[in-house]
């Protein structure tokens, strides 16, 4: 197996990448629009926005994968980065640089892989990379079209969505810190990353007198997916189930894997029909269109319980969290597959 050697300007290049901030951040819907819109367009089981840094390559939006990173070792794209142009394999099973790479001969078994470096200031952090199980060709006129899904991947690298908190909280932690706070399944915050945010997003929000929502998330009769479907059909479905959420909230709102098929949604400046709207948008994403785990479909509702209160100095996450947890109670007394709120004036 071929190791990827090291760019010519590596010291630079990890700096720029630490700089972005952007490695073990949460998922967003504006990356995860590519990666989807690529995979439909070439057909492929696997799109991936990666991001290369010293040890691994990890991955900023995933279509068709369960895995949030490889080793950089192993990494195709590793060798993507030294190229100014789409790097592509057209048969990895039959390429001597990668015939006995482990993510050709084990999971998930590449076989065609295309990659066009993502180049910000001059240098390439990751790429846009579309992955076949059975060896292709790119026409011309399909190179052009990975070049420009690129384009649009690099010019999101330049932009900051995420919420005034949550981009600072990224930028005072290295990697090793913030991988502590991102669950590496669904990509979003975990419980350790909720506790850091939710007291900083409140703080701002009384300085600024905001409404702010929480909003309790259950995915209903979760371990039946489990024991029908497997834990691998599972851990689609929580995958999915995260992207529809993030499809359906404002980029500043925090998304959080509360346990095991329970995630939290807090926003800042948030007015009541605000909340209702976004409740009810989540409800239907996540219910409406089944859910695709290899070649077995099947959906899942979600229960929804929303406090909001305005951030006066007595109002802290513990407070908007019991709200928030008797309004679950509630829905789930209801029937589940509903939205129900508790207010605090």
């Amino acid at each position: 197996m071929k190791k990827p050697p090291l760019p010519s300007d590596e010291s630079i290049r990890l700096a720029k990448l630490n700089a972005l901030g952007i490695i073990y951040s949460p998922a967003e819907e504006r990356f995860d629009r590519i990666t989807k819109l690529a995979r439909t367009v070439f057909g492929v089981p696997i799109a991936l926005i990666t991001l290369v840094s010293e040890k691994c390559q990890w991955f900023k939006s995933s279509q068709g994968s369960t895995a949030a990173e490889t080793s950089r070792e192993i990494s195709l794209c590793a060798h993507a980065i030294l190229q100014d142009d789409t790097f592509v394999v057209p048969d990895a099973s039959q390429d001597p640089d990668f015939s006995d790479n482990p993510l050709v001969t084990g999971e998930p078994f590449i076989r065609f892989y295309a990659g066009h470096p993502l180049k910000y200031e001059g240098s390439a952090m990751g790429t846009l990379c579309i992955i076949d199980r059975v060896p292709r060709q790119l026409s011309p006129s399909e190179l052009e079209t990975l070049r420009n899904l690129a384009a649009w991947a690099e010019n999101e690298l330049k932009t900051t969505a995420l919420g005034e908190a949550q981009m600072q909280l990224l930028k005072e932690l290295d990697e090793t810190k913030r991988i502590t706070l991102i669950d590496p399944l669904t990509k979003v915050w975990n419980r350790n990353g909720m506790d850091v945010l939710m007291h900083r997003e409140i703080e701002r929000a009384r300085r600024e007198r905001q409404r702010v929502v929480l909003m309790m998330l259950d995915v209903d009769n979760f371990k039946d997916v489990n024991d029908r479907y497997g834990h691998h059909a599972g851990d689609v479905a929580l995958k999915e189930i995260a992207q529809r959420i993030r499809l359906s909230v404002r980029p500043s709102d925090v998304i959080v894997r509360y346990g095991g098929d329970e995630f939290l949604l807090f926003a800042a400046d948030c007015p009541v029909e605000m909340s209702k709207i976004l409740a009810q948008r989540i409800l239907s994403r996540v219910r409406d269109e089944p859910i695709e785990a290899d070649t077995t479909k099947f959906n899942v509702s979600m229960t929804i319980g929303v406090s909001s209160a305005v951030a006066t100095k007595e109002l802290d996450a513990e407070r908007l969290t019991k709200l928030a947890d008797k309004a679950l109670y509630h829905a789930k007394a209801a029937g589940r597959n509903c939205i129900k709120f508790k207010s605090q004036a």
